[in-house]
């Protein structure tokens, strides 16, 4: 039986899938990639490439991990209006 999870971890995710998942615009992208920022993507074949959603995944999991809150940023209360 295939383990879907590591399906999931290797999925390949096109630039239109990438835009989506990371909100950021193309030219931002392939700027963040020009600089070493953001997951390179991967030749699946002579005329199309793609990004793994794992390394995508990381990606965003390390800008979460490296914000910085200050003071007068915004959170959610904790109690509902």
């Amino acid at each position: 039986m295939a383990d879907f999870g590591e399906v999931r971890m290797k999925k390949f995710l096109r630039i239109r899938e990438v835009q989506l998942f990371s909100g950021l615009s193309r030219s931002q992208i392939y700027s963040l990639v020009a600089k070493g920022e953001f997951p390179r993507q991967v030749k699946v074949s002579e005329k199309a490439s793609a990004w793994l959603l794992s390394e995508l995944e990381a990606w965003m999991q390390n800008r979460v991990a490296g914000r910085i809150v200050s003071p007068g940023d915004w959170h959610e209360s904790s109690q509902a209006n």
